[in-house]
């Protein structure tokens, strides 16, 4: 077990899936006590398995978690994929929190999430489950749009006044159709942390875990969180809501 980080060293070594499925699980005694799934393991290439869509139970309480820093930081009633605010081409895995391109190889696919923030400090996590090939060198973007947003609309994230990062050069944009200089490219097996800071007005990525620096200074709600791919059979996950 891995306690706020810290390994607390192996439990148990006589873990045997052979005995039969193992599922996670969670017990409470306190009244009115509660827990909520931060992440999820899926497999390292390939699409997810189809597991029971945990995320989007309401919870009273916006910090019961020791990872959610004190201050304005809410987790939203409901972060999984919007099924109507979707490219055409744009399949929602039944978790809720994968999504794939079942498109061209270099038409952009992409996707918005039912939640919407307008104030405070959110963030969340979005992890590469399957990097393909593609003959548009941006390949992924994560980002967040505004609620008047529309991929449908051959759209990528970046455009239509929205903020995004991109994996295939590391850059970022904004309203513009080229890339501007920003961080680190990723792709297969990376995650990537989008905080959005509505007190400072900012927009901020992490790359598995390390601040790629500030990317907005110009930020304005409401907005969605949202992402684009571009090649045929790429795969993103919601990996974590914080």
């Amino acid at each position: 077990f891995i306690l706020n980080g810290v390994s607390q060293g192996t439990a148990f070594d006589n873990f045997d899936i052979r005995s039969g499925q193992m599922f996670a699980a969670v017990s409470l005694t306190a009244t009115n006590s509660a827990i909520r799934l931060m992440s999820r393991v899926t497999p390292s290439s390939g699409p997810p398995q189809t597991v029971q869509r945990v995320i989007g139970v309401s919870i009273s309480s916006p910090s019961i978690s020791p990872r959610n820093p004190i201050g304005s930081v809410s987790s939203p009633v409901n972060f999984g994929w919007d099924s109507v605010l979707k490219s055409p081409y744009l399949a929602i895995f039944p978790d809720g929190v994968s999504v794939t391109n079942k498109g061209s190889n270099d038409t952009w696919q992409g996707v918005l999430s039912q939640a919407v923030f307008q104030s405070g400090k959110h963030s969340f996590e979005i992890q590469v489950i399957n990097d393909t090939k593609t003959t548009n060198a941006w390949k992924f973007i994560v980002g967040v749009a505004p609620t008047k947003f529309d991929p449908r609309k051959t759209a990528w994230l970046g455009s239509q006044n929205s903020w995004g990062y991109i994996g295939g050069t590391g850059g970022k944009c904004h309203q513009v159709g080229k890339t501007v200089d920003y961080g680190a490219q990723y792709g297969g097996n990376d995650v990537v942390k989008c905080e959005v800071n509505f007190d400072l007005s900012t927009v901020e990525f992490f790359l598995n875990g390390k601040s790629q620096g500030v990317a907005f200074n110009n930020l304005t709600g409401p907005v969605k969180p949202g992402v684009s791919l571009c090649g045929k059979g790429a795969c993103l996950r919601i990996a974590n809501v914080l």
